[in-house]
């Protein structure tokens, strides 16, 4: 009697597991749709990533998040310096930024902004400074050690973040050699900055939903969703192989 009370239970179990998985599933569902038509996107951006998808203008290489991957530590710092380009649009040559341009006002939209690749000049920071950096109270690294990307766009990274020194504190920024405030951009982990040393932003920062910082938010999400479907999928399995266990030894 005891043994048959037990099987119930776990039925009960069963089925909220699975009424959870197929909340999750339908989750990840929604989350992928919108990462392929590209919700987090202005409409003009969106339109040229379809565009491209779908063939009708060439040249598109991508978008910010495409080329790169912010790690999970300072996660919310690197998402502020990139934000300022969260909605460009990668292109290789400035014939297709041209293109591009052709296509968005045959269809009466306004014009995007472009990041043209065989233009780019790449920025970094010497070794003498760096030298310099790592021995300074309050460093805590350079910006391009917290993303993960692809050695061939290596371009795209050092012109959008491979200026940027990361500090403990604003105060400790402050500290810093004035050659090396006038010459880089500075972050706390609090998000204050120092630009080219005459240039302060301070203050609370929102979270911001826009474009690439959007895009990886979403994808964090959809990681998460992922997983916690497997979690369901592992419990639910477990979940029938003890009612199998329970049911042979009611047989008994």
């Amino acid at each position: 009697m005891m043994t048959h009370s037990f099987i119930f239970e776990l039925i009960k179990e069963q089925e909220l597991i699975i009424k959870l998985l197929a909340g999750a599933e339908s989750r990840r569902d929604v989350i992928i749709e919108d990462l392929e038509d590209y919700k987090d996107y202005t409409p003009i951006v969106r339109r040229l990533l379809l565009a491209r998808d779908r063939e009708t203008l060439a040249g598109i290489n991508g978008v910010i998040s495409d080329f790169l991957n912010i790690q999970p530590q300072l996660q919310s710092i690197i998402e502020i310096l990139i934000e300022p380009y969260a909605e460009y649009v990668v292109v290789a040559r400035e014939e297709d930024a041209v293109k591009a341009m052709a296509f968005l006002k045959e269809n009466n939209h306004p014009s995007a902004t472009f990041l043209i690749r065989d233009k780019l000049m790449p920025v970094s920071i010497p070794s003498s400074d760096r030298e310099r950096l790592t021995k300074a109270k309050g460093f805590i690294g350079f910006a391009t050690d917290f993303v993960s990307y692809e050695k061939q766009n290596d371009d795209i990274v050092s012109v959008l973040i491979g200026n940027v020194i990361i500090m403990e504190s604003f105060q400790s920024a402050r500290k810093l050699p004035v050659s090396i405030q006038r010459n880089y951009r500075i972050i706390s982990v609090m998000g204050e900055q120092i630009q080219f040393g005459s240039v302060w932003t301070v203050g609370k920062y929102e979270d911001s939903k826009k474009g690439s910082i959007g895009c990886w938010k979403r994808q964090r999400v959809l990681q998460e969703t992922l997983d916690t479907i497997e979690q369901y999928k592992t419990n639910l399995q477990d979940i029938q192989n003890r009612i199998k266990i329970e049911q042979n030894d009611e047989k008994l």
